[in-house]
């Protein structure tokens, strides 16, 4: 799968999912700046593709299914961009949870998927400092912290001064910033 098909693949299902999400939401989430993880993804999201080698470093990939915790120790170890979405491989043509980190240029590192398995990521990026602050393993599940971002959206001690001001763009390939 080429990496727009790849990520047409995560795209698709989360635009479905958040015109679902508003057409359903109760009217106590009237206010709320986002109706889903889904529509915060679409609106403050970050695209990145898996570097085509392994650019680690001293890091140790962390075990399969905890991704989010991977991922939280390298952001906190190494100052890294915490990032948290969607991914998508060419074994599993749709996005799965997932969790990975970025440089400051957007490139993607996964602490959990070997080399060459992650095609597309696409998900919010928060600085390492947020992500820290939030207790529970998962930023986008509705705990007090998740549904705070549905209902403000991105704090601005979470943003990441390097990728303020861009949105998620479906017709780049590469990495990409919002």
């Amino acid at each position: 799968m080429s990496d727009e098909g790849a990520l047409d693949a995560v795209l698709a299902p989360l635009t479905v999912a958040a015109r679902l999400a508003s057409q359903q939401a109760p009217p106590s989430a009237a206010t709320w700046r986002y109706r889903s993880f889904a529509e915060l993804v679409l609106a403050e999201g970050v695209v990145g593709t898996a570097p085509t080698t392994d650019v680690v470093g001293h890091h140790r990939r962390g075990p399969s299914g905890r991704c989010f915790s991977n991922a939280s120790s390298w952001s906190r170890d190494d100052g890294l961009i915490y990032a948290e979405g969607y991914a998508a491989t060419a074994r599993v043509p749709f996005g799965v949870e997932h969790a990975w980190c970025l440089t400051g240029t957007a490139i993607v590192l996964d602490p959990t998927w070997p080399p060459g398995l992650g095609a597309v990521y696409v998900g919010i990026a928060v600085t390492s400092a947020y992500r820290s602050s939030v207790a529970e393993s998962s930023l986008l599940h509705p705990h007090p912290a998740g549904l705070a971002l549905l209902r403000d959206g991105l704090p601005d001690h979470a943003r990441v001064p390097a990728f303020d001001g861009w949105r998620l763009s479906p017709r780049r390939s590469g990495a990409a910033s919002y």
